[in-house]
């Protein structure tokens, strides 16, 4: 039960992260849907049957398929994408083949818009370096 408040806590953190390729919150979100299913279907098999060889056959079972499942959540899409392009892996790549769509849908009006937001940082940071120097020369 702790490992799906966890992971409830991860997905709520990354939900929105700007950098595309490290937002895996939909694969996350379907990981705990496979703990949370486990989570019900184990306990009832063992409540339900009698006999030890049955309840042992689900519960491995159970725990066998369901980190199979998140396993694959995590890693096929990346695998998918390194044999799809295996000689220019990146994180460009790997985020298109597990998002499903292209990076080339991203408009040149957002793409303006990261520019001109760099710009306005770097143009902060010499702005205060400016008045530091200001404020040397004043004291001098």
């Amino acid at each position: 039960m702790i490992v799906i408040f966890i992971g409830v806590f991860l997905a709520w953190g990354i939900r929105s992260v700007q950098v595309t390729a490290l937002n895996e919150s939909r694969e996350i979100v379907l990981s705990i849907y496979v703990v949370a299913l486990m989570f019900i279907i184990n306990p009832l098999g063992t409540y339900f049957l009698k006999k030890l060889t049955p309840i042992l056959i689900i519960n491995g079972t159970g725990l066998f398929t369901s980190n199979t499942v998140i396993l694959s959540l995590a890693f096929v899409p990346k695998i998918i994408a390194l044999l799809r392009n295996p000689h220019n892996v990146n994180t460009s790549v790997m985020q298109q083949s597990i998002s499903g769509r292209s990076l080339k849908q991203k408009t040149d009006k957002s793409a303006t818009v990261d520019i001109l937001n760099s710009k306005l940082k770097k143009l902060d940071l010499v702005k205060k370096s400016y008045k530091r120097l200001c404020l040397v020369l004043q004291d001098e």
